[in-house]
């Protein structure tokens, strides 16, 4: 086992940074008429929000993202990436297309190479540089494509492309990044010590689980196809861990998300019904501040840096996560606002091993036992309750400080975590397995079918091509129970009734034919947004 820290980035103490600064000289009452007339339009703006459903802020924030972005990119290569978008060929028939999707990952944003599997499973090597514009493509799909607005990420972040294997359009796209740390119904879940904020304030991070920070399916797919669930389930995949792997040297233990919207009056979501994949770890409160708005981000930025340079420096130039949000956050703080947005979110988290939790909090053991030692915390009892304490005042808490403590971490993890061929998968992983969860369900594909129908049929009605001698060496190899065990097919020959897993794609299919028997409704994507006015949009799309 090989753990590895990301490279820290070096960031220039503030006292020579600020050196570098032309700011202007203001008096305080300059400084006093500047930012009045600048929170005079806030307020105004989050009086507006205020009124507003949760369903029209966030629709809000994407028009105004829409506007400020879509002028970056040419009608051309808009044009473009709505041509790749995938739909079926025949608008009025279209109920069993599904069958014949077999999704592949597409990695793309990130300037490195790595050995791996393409989607036959033939040995290659993947350049994952800006080639081909997969990352333009990408921030199109995230613009035109998702409901909400895109605040960005800080740190670890692998964006891919989700696209059709042998149409090659795209199906959807997936952000996974650094993992979030305040998320308290998931670290309730997990087991995660009280202390646990106050260990990552010393350099604790969350390097063994990840966030899925962007999952969205494009229209049609999500619409009939249940596109945002086969999206939720490749973000678990092989791949994705593997690359995590061997990217930054960390074995990816879980996967964090939450929904875009809160689950009041049983609403589901595309998470839910995943078991044994994904878990409801229940709602956020929505005590969230608002977001300062988009129109107004140039005025506050330059505001902080010219009034508060260190709070400047603290959130946009040491790289916080979730910078733009935490510095709204603080200003909105600083100037005495307290309203929130009130939009709880589902929060559910996946356990990639059976030994998921277990593993991280040995990580934690591990490190705080590592911080007493280089008496930086320590516990104490007030009261006969046991209480965490760091000890080093806050300005001491250096990234060369923390990189020592985490490196001395590293070494015991090294010695005394479970090796990862020793942890025991929590399921089948693999995007073919995962691919035929989405479409069956875990009875599998369980149609009547003819009892002459060849099993290449049945394999490629559950989009995995293999001629008829592969099939036979591999059955002679394996058998032919551990054969349709490995392809999760359980097929039902001859008269045996149709059986329907309603909670997956086939059995939705099957159980919804006023919905599938009519022409498909087409919706234009967002960037439609950028030509209408905000009380056309609520017309249209609420």
């Amino acid at each position: 086992m090989a753990f590895q820290k990301e490279a820290e980035k070096i960031y220039p103490p503030f006292e020579e940074w600020i050196k570098t600064q032309n700011l202007p000289k203001r008096t305080p009452k300059q400084k006093k008429v500047i930012e009045d007339k600048f929170n005079s339009k806030l307020k105004k703006l989050l009086k507006f929000y205020s009124k507003q459903s949760t369903e029209q802020y966030l629709l809000y924030l994407k028009w105004k993202e829409v506007q400020k972005k879509l002028p970056k990119y040419s009608q051309k290569d808009i044009a473009w990436v709505k041509k790749l978008i995938w739909k079926p060929k025949d608008s009025k028939n279209y109920r069993g297309d599904f069958r014949r999707i077999y999704p592949e990952l597409i990695l793309c944003g990130n300037d490195f190479e790595i050995e791996g599997r393409d989607v036959f499973n033939q040995s290659t090597t993947f350049d994952y540089g800006e080639k081909d514009n997969l990352l333009k493509h990408w921030r199109i799909l995230r613009l035109i494509v998702s409901r909400a607005a895109d605040d960005g990420a800080v740190g670890r972040q692998f964006r891919y492309i989700v696209r059709d294997r042998d149409t090659k359009k795209y199906l959807g796209i997936i952000c996974i990044s650094s993992d979030m740390v305040d998320t308290s119904q998931r670290n309730i879940r997990i087991g995660l010590p009280k202390n646990f904020r106050k260990l990552n304030t010393l350099g604790l991070g969350m390097n063994v689980t990840a966030n899925g920070q962007t999952i969205v399916p494009t229209d049609i797919f999500g619409k009939y196809f249940l596109g945002g669930k086969l999206m939720a389930l490749l973000c678990l995949s092989k791949e994705v861990c593997s690359q995590w792997k061997q990217i930054y040297g960390d074995t990816l233990i879980g996967v964090t998300t939450t929904s875009l919207y809160g689950n009041e009056n049983n609403r589901l979501t595309q998470y839910d019904n995943l078991t044994p994949y994904w878990s409801n770890c229940g709602q956020t409160t929505g005590d969230t501040p608002y977001k300062l708005p988009s129109e107004l981000e140039e005025e506050y930025r330059k505001l902080l840096l010219e009034h508060y340079p260190q709070e400047y420096y603290r959130h946009f130039i040491k790289g916080m996560r979730e910078t733009k949000k935490r510095a709204g956050q603080w200003w909105l703080k600083h100037i005495g606002i307290k309203e929130s947005s009130n939009q709880p979110r589902g929060v559910y988290y996946s356990r990639i091993y059976k030994e998921s939790d277990e593993y991280f909090r040995k990580i934690i053991k591990i490190f705080e036992e590592v911080c007493i030692k280089e008496k930086v915390y320590k516990k104490i009892k007030v009261k006969k309750e046991l209480k965490s304490i760091i000890t080093v005042k806050k300005e001491k808490i250096t990234e060369v400080l923390k990189n020592k403590l985490w490196n001395k971490t590293l070494e015991r993890m090294n010695k005394e975590l479970t090796p990862d061929d020793k942890l025991t998968p929590a399921f089948d992983n693999s995007i073919s397995a995962l691919t035929n969860y989405w479409k069956y369900g875990l009875k599998g594909d369980t149609q009547v079918l003819p009892e002459n129908t060849k099993l290449s049929t049945i394999l490629r009605r559950g989009g995995i091509k293999m001629k008829d001698d592969e099939i036979e060496k591999q059955i002679k190899q394996i058998g032919k129970k551990q054969f349709y065990k490995k392809y999760q097919i359980q097929i039902t020959l001859g008269k045996t009734k149709l059986q329907k897993d309603l909670g997956m794609l086939k059995g939705n299919v099957d159980s919804n034919n006023d919905k599938y028997n009519k022409e498909l409704e087409l919706r234009d994507t967002y960037d439609g947004l950028a030509n209408l006015t905000y009380e056309e949009i609520k017309k249209q799309y609420v």
